[in-house]
């Protein structure tokens, strides 16, 4: 009798628990590292969601959350640890952009550079950072500081 049966595939992507008489499958999300994440093909990439200690964020934009988060951070530190180029000067030549909120200027960035200072600001804060990404192809990846 097959119409008995449930089959699930890849059975080991999923933690299996019986509560109330009932089987619950989550399934194992597999965070990749920083070096794993900056290996992929981010361009043309988006973010499907972004948290920071457990506030939820409706980016999807990795600038948009690289300004969130120095917002909430001393700029003494945002100036002695960035991997971009910034300046406190109001420059808006040669890609740069001035953020008056955050009385710097900021030369604009590919994405994965972008992407980079935003695990590197994480990381010197201790800010508990979780993103998933959707690639060009489809592909969804997830990442957490």
């Amino acid at each position: 009798m097959q119409e008995d049966l449930i089959i699930i595939q890849n059975i080991d992507n999923y933690d299996m628990q019986i509560k109330e008489n009932s089987l619950i499958l989550k399934k194992r999300i597999k965070y990749l590292t920083d070096v794993d994440l900056l290996s992929k093909n981010l361009r043309n990439s988006t973010l499907v969601k972004s948290e920071i200690n457990t506030e939820i964020l409706n980016f999807n934009k990795y600038k948009h959350l690289l300004l969130h988060l120095y917002s909430k951070i001393d700029i003494n530190i945002i100036v002695k640890n960035t991997v971009l180029n910034i300046s406190m000067e109001e420059l808006y030549d040669k890609g740069y952009k001035y953020y008056e909120n955050l009385g710097m200027s900021i030369q604009g960035s590919d994405t994965k550079r972008t992407l980079k200072e935003i695990i590197n600001v994480s990381k010197l804060n201790k800010i508990n950072l979780t993103i998933i990404i959707k690639l060009k192809t489809d592909e969804v990846v997830y990442f957490k500081t």
